[in-house]
């Protein structure tokens, strides 16, 4: 069938399953972490708490348009994205 992980009981990878099944268990969820991909676009729809991973694209242009509280981080040559801060701007935006 497919591979669906689950990473945590809370947390799971939408790596390699179906378009489809992915926007079912996204619509189920309370918040969103990863690229500026279609299921960002998803989650922006579906209004979900969202982290938004960008390393070559524009977040004002590609990123998220309609739910309030989000947070876009930008890798940069410079600098690449740390772990620990994603962890901590999506608690400051899930105790909102």
């Amino acid at each position: 069938m497919f591979n669906f992980k689950v990473k945590h009981r809370r947390i799971f990878d939408f790596t390699r399953i179906p378009f489809e099944i992915s926007i079912g268990l996204l619509s189920h969820c309370h918040a969103f972490v990863g690229i500026d991909s279609c299921l960002l676009h998803v989650a922006d729809l579906l209004n979900l708490i969202g982290i938004g991973l960008f390393f070559y694209t524009e977040p004002t242009i590609y990123g998220f348009k309609y739910v309030v509280r989000y947070k876009n981080i930008i890798s940069t040559k410079d600098s690449y994205i740390d772990p620990t801060q994603v962890i901590e701007e999506l608690k400051k935006l899930v105790l909102l």
